[in-house]
């Protein structure tokens, strides 16, 4: 792959140092066919910055060369760019590209990027240890979107009050592994962070537009995400048999749904949604903050408080 990746970019730099002529784009496209996750990673912020700079057809044959790599990797990339990109028409083309792939896959678009979300670094259980030698400490992601990370005690467990970023190194400290953590902790945190503001405002939109996932989906894909588990951790599901709720639950931290008296609830065979507010009565809706308070979790997205309007009882009679 390190190989493939060099001859793709030595095609990409080579058609550019031409001064990127139109008729020889093949360079850039064909390069996708060659390339691997190095060449993604080179090709990617040139896709997101040329419309800022008059060339979005350029941009648009970069998007060509990407879908041309084929893999996960890219796929996480044209998802950010349709996302997060402020030029509107690159931001469209790279929607429609993930569009047609997900068509091409038999999936919809938001199967797909379900399919598709990267860990950001953190492990299987949503956290990353960086050591100092004698210190070690322990970062995680909060359901607002932000890293925090807490010393971990002699007993394993993380104490101490939460922060944002890895203390000063002290004299105790290794100065090299202190210098090498601060710098991973940075990456992560830019990373984690720019990947947890898309993905509130996807299950916020997936709270408002009704959608449905399958249990086996919500299994497989959403509860044991690593970035989704403690992101999601303030959110109350609703579990569903056809059209009728039978049961309210949230996901804990060994990312199992359970209910308020947190016992694990079966979602086999079922569906699962993001339940709105407007559905929850006035007391289901403070026992679940109540459970929310208890455990110190903010809401990602405003769910139990937000804003419900209803008809006057004058229109409701009509």
């Amino acid at each position: 792959a390190r190989a493939r990746d060099r001859v793709a970019i030595a095609l990409l730099d080579t058609w550019l140092a031409l001064g990127a002529p139109s008729k020889e784009k093949w360079l850039m496209t064909g390069a996708g066919c060659v390339g691997d996750e190095g060449f993604v990673h080179h090709l990617t912020p040139m896709v997101r910055e040329w419309p800022g700079v008059s060339q979005h057809k350029r941009a648009v044959h970069g998007l060509t060369a990407l879908r041309n790599v084929g893999s996960e990797v890219v796929l996480q990339a044209i998802a950010g760019i349709a996302a997060k990109v402020k030029y509107a028409a690159i931001k469209k083309r790279a929607g429609e590209a993930m569009d047609e792939i997900a068509e091409q896959m038999g999936f919809t678009r938001d199967q797909l990027e379900d399919r598709i979300i990267p860990d950001g670094g953190l492990d299987e259980r949503g956290t990353r240890e960086f050591s100092f030698g004698t210190r070690r400490f322990l970062a995680s992601l909060t359901p607002e979107g932000k890293v925090i990370v807490r010393t971990i005690g002699d007993d394993g467990r993380p104490t101490g009050k939460p922060r944002t970023a890895l203390p000063k190194p002290n004299q105790s400290d290794d100065a090299q592994l202190a210098e090498d953590a601060k710098a991973e902790f940075t990456a992560l945190k830019k990373t984690v962070t720019g990947l947890a503001k898309i993905q509130k405002q996807r299950f916020e939109q997936a709270m408002v537009g009704d959608r449905r996932w399958s249990a086996d989906e919500f299994l497989q894909y959403i509860a044991p995400h690593p970035l989704l588990r403690g992101l999601l951790s303030s959110v109350i599901w609703g579990v569903l048999d056809g059209e009728s709720r039978i049961a309210l639950g949230r996901i804990d931290e060994d990312g199992t749904l359970v209910d308020i008296d947190d016992e694990p609830i079966d979602v086999k065979g079922r569906t699962l949604c993001i339940v709105h507010p407007v559905d929850l009565s006035d007391d289901e809706i403070s026992r679940w903050a109540s459970v929310q308070a208890d455990y110190e979790l903010v809401e990602a997205f405003p769910q139990l408080s937000r804003q419900r309007f209803a008809l006057p009882l004058s229109l409701i009679h009509i």
